[in-house]
């Protein structure tokens, strides 16, 4: 990737820790965020929006060791002129945060090729900003500075149909 220019490159690894971390210190209880977070396998669908719930449960040392990684990961892509790009908030919660914020504006997103898809939370919603300062909050924690964030938009709107029916949480980031 360095040698053909490219000094951007997506950095997913540790994200599922920040993202445990964050609904933990909303109030979740934590058979409910680890019920949440999928198994390593099923990453890619997942921080797309279009499962959760599936796979293995994993030990509480994996998170702690992916976040290792990234660091190391992200130090050789320094080393190579690239700078990681971390996923932005975005939105995607699991049901269960429902009951503890019961009044909480969310859109259900239905199911993907059979598999339950996560809640969209409404921009809108005061629990928005305060989910998003946390998320980023932990990730600059674990990664000591916070590098180019990707507002990821194009996976994770919500279809009934043709009709998209979470545009509100695009049309501010088009404003951009």
């Amino acid at each position: 990737m360095a040698l053909g220019g490219v000094n951007l490159a997506l950095s997913l690894t540790g994200q599922e820790t920040v993202i445990r971390e964050t609904l933990l210190q909303l109030g979740m209880e934590e058979k409910d965020v680890d019920e949440y977070l999928p198994g390593p396998v099923y990453y890619a669908w997942f921080f797309m929006g279009n499962l959760s719930a599936f796979g293995e449960r994993l030990p509480k040392q994996w998170y702690e060791d992916r976040v290792t990684l990234a660091g190391k990961i992200h130090g050789r892509m320094g080393e190579l002129g690239i700078s990681p790009v971390l996923p932005g908030f975005y939105g995607m919660i699991p049901q269960a945060l429902r009951n503890s914020f019961p009044t909480a504006q969310t859109v259900e997103q239905g199911k993907w090729c059979g598999f339950q898809r996560p809640d969209c939370l409404t921009h809108e919603d005061p629990l928005f900003d305060r989910m998003a300062q946390l998320y980023y909050e932990n990730q600059k924690k674990r990664w000591e500075i916070l590098p180019p964030i990707l507002r990821r938009i194009l996976f994770t709107r919500a279809e009934r149909g043709r009709t998209l029916i979470c545009p509100d949480m695009v049309r501010p980031l088009w404003k951009r």
